[in-house]
């Protein structure tokens, strides 16, 4: 619970260069404080008025077969989004979509300066198969398919056990996610196989698109986890991006509102207290000239 107030959970802002554009990664989370969502929506919007390309996360949808593979893999149990959303409710935050689904929108509209620059799960899928055949052993590694997660934090359980509970049980629900949040995002990420398409795979693919656009600024917005990895990507492609800054910011914040009540004595009986009659400068003067003339 003291864990937000103490150790918040820090994603970076990272700038890069090649010496002929700037490329900004913004790193985010799928659930964090509406401030830091907010901050991070100006900033995206800021950009594209100066002529930068917005690069979004968002893996896109695959064949029935490829979905049920992730689904099985992630062991997700249905739409993750969703249970990212209802998540947030649950603990007091906010998911990131609701928050960059408005700048997105006009994507349709403005297609060069608004990109989903994220594979679908049927490239990840393919890609998965293709490693399988160069080593079968990975098929082993996937947990069974049972539908139910065994992680430390199984999201479909957490909903149920919310639905259950008090409002001021969910008051201290919400203390707890926070903090449960903020370690486990916190995390350097395990060596899971599956990581070799959820971010090798994807890191490839994102690092293409920044170098099929060489003369564009750019502003990302993707996992704070695919930094490390796109990074090493773009300086085996052109030795000469750089780091030039590093900003960072906290993803999951203590409650920054105030709220209390007045505890104020009960009138007397039988006394009416009236408010005093507020006297105009214009009244007060004229009757302190009214005591020269006397």
């Amino acid at each position: 619970m003291l864990q937000p107030a103490l150790h918040p959970l820090a994603v970076p802002r990272v700038t890069l260069s090649d010496g002929r554009r700037e490329v900004v990664f913004q790193g985010m989370v799928h659930v964090g404080s509406e401030q830091f969502y907010r901050s991070v929506a100006y900033d995206l919007l800021r950009a594209k008025a100066a002529g930068y390309v917005l690069f979004f996360e968002g893996v896109q949808p695959g064949t029935p077969e490829a979905d049920a593979w992730l689904d099985a893999a992630t062991q997700s149990g249905g739409d993750l989004n969703a249970q990212y959303a209802q998540i947030g409710d649950v603990c007091g935050l906010s998911f990131q979509g609701n928050f960059l689904a408005f700048v997105q929108r006009d994507e349709a509209l403005d297609p060069a300066h608004l990109v989903t620059a994220d594979v679908s799960v049927t490239e990840m899928y393919e890609e998965w198969q293709r490693l399988v055949a160069a080593d079968p052993a990975l098929a082993e590694t996937l947990p069974a398919s049972d539908g139910h997660g065994d992680g430390m934090f199984d999201m479909s359980s957490a909903l149920q056990v919310a639905a259950g509970l008090k409002d001021s049980q969910k008051d201290l629900l919400a203390a707890v996610c926070k903090g449960i949040f903020s370690v486990v995002l916190g995390r350097a990420e395990s060596p899971d196989a599956l990581n070799r398409v959820i971010l090798d795979f994807r890191n490839r693919r994102l690092a293409e698109r920044i170098a099929a656009l060489p003369d564009a600024d750019i502003y990302i917005t993707y996992g704070s986890a695919h930094f490390p990895g796109l990074f090493r990507e773009l300086q085996a492609q052109d030795p000469a991006w750089r780091i030039m800054g590093t900003a960072w910011t906290a993803a999951i914040l203590p409650p920054d509102e105030a709220a209390g009540r007045l505890q104020l004595a009960p009138p007397l009986r039988g006394v009416t207290i009236r408010p005093s009659p507020v006297r105009s400068a214009e009244t007060a003067r004229r009757r302190r000239r009214s005591k020269f003339r006397r």
